[in-house]
């Protein structure tokens, strides 16, 4: 059954079904991630104005010239605190509205200015940026390639689905 089971998800895979993917991979050409790092302070459990000045003192300490992984370690309330900061690469259509807009204003090796976004205050700070994906369209050898990538995760998942359902059905026989 289990064969049955991967060889049929590994050969139903509709042409609507791979279009969708390999549109969802093109929607990435030319889009950038960034290697971003934050402070942050939580105004969730303490009044807004005190998280207020707790931000600005650290945006101050920063103009000083104090370390900026060293003061997210010390000051910040985010769980990447213990990292220095840092959040990773992150893609630009993965980042919040609030964040993309202060986070479009610096350039790599700045920080932004402290930003309210949720229920907190940030300051972040763009290490690096690189491009997500580029494609070149008119080079059909990648669009084939890109459009073969886009079948064989479209299967993976169908495979997955099944997977986990075969598994669900055993689990549920043996109880």
């Amino acid at each position: 059954k289990m064969k049955q089971v991967m060889s049929f998800s590994r050969s139903k895979v509709s042409n609507h079904e791979a279009e969708t993917e390999l549109r969802r991979v093109l929607s990435l050409n030319g889009k950038i991630e960034m290697l971003l790092y934050e402070i942050s302070i939580s105004f969730k459990n303490k009044s807004r104005d005190t998280a207020e000045e707790k931000i600005n003192i650290i945006y101050n300490q920063l103009n000083k010239g104090e370390n900026f992984t060293i003061l997210a370690k010390k000051f910040s309330e985010d769980i990447s605190a213990s990292h220095g900061g840092e959040i990773g690469w992150v893609p630009e259509v993965f980042l919040s509205t609030d964040v993309l807009i202060s986070v479009k204003q610096i350039k790599p090796g700045q920080y932004t200015k402290p930003f309210t976004t949720g229920r907190s205050y940030k300051i972040v700070f763009l290490k690096d940026v690189r491009p997500l994906l580029y494609i070149d369209i008119n080079n059909q050898e990648h669009l084939n390639q890109l459009t073969n990538y886009a079948k064989q995760k479209v299967m993976n998942e169908k495979a997955q689905v099944y997977l986990e359902d075969y598994l669900k059905d055993i689990d549920q026989k043996a109880s």
